[in-house]
């Protein structure tokens, strides 16, 4: 599983990274974090979607994370896209997955 995260703030990225991959690893299921520091970057390093899922922190610098999925729905309308807020609880996490 290809998994996209763009994530402003470092801490939080840790965070979910781990969370991520400890869902993975219970699973025995092989996955791979792509992490993008800002919306922008995600754009710019990324014509197309190679991704099985993107999740998206809600509040950043420039482009927010519902801009980010208007863009990303212009160009794939089928990728999964989850939305997580700053300090996600691990019982929110596992609701999402």
């Amino acid at each position: 599983m290809r998994i996209a995260y763009c994530e402003d703030e470092a801490a939080q990225a840790g965070l979910i990274r781990a969370m991520i991959r400890q869902w993975a690893d219970r699973r025995q299921e092989p996955v791979e974090i792509v992490l993008f520091g800002s919306a922008e970057e995600f754009l710019f390093k990324n014509e197309d979607f190679p991704y099985d899922a993107v999740f998206l922190d809600i509040v950043m610098r420039q482009m927010n994370g519902v801009e980010l999925a208007r863009a990303i729905r212009k160009k794939d309308k089928k990728l999964p896209v989850a939305f997580l807020k700053r300090w996600l609880r691990t019982a929110e996490l596992r609701f999402l997955m």
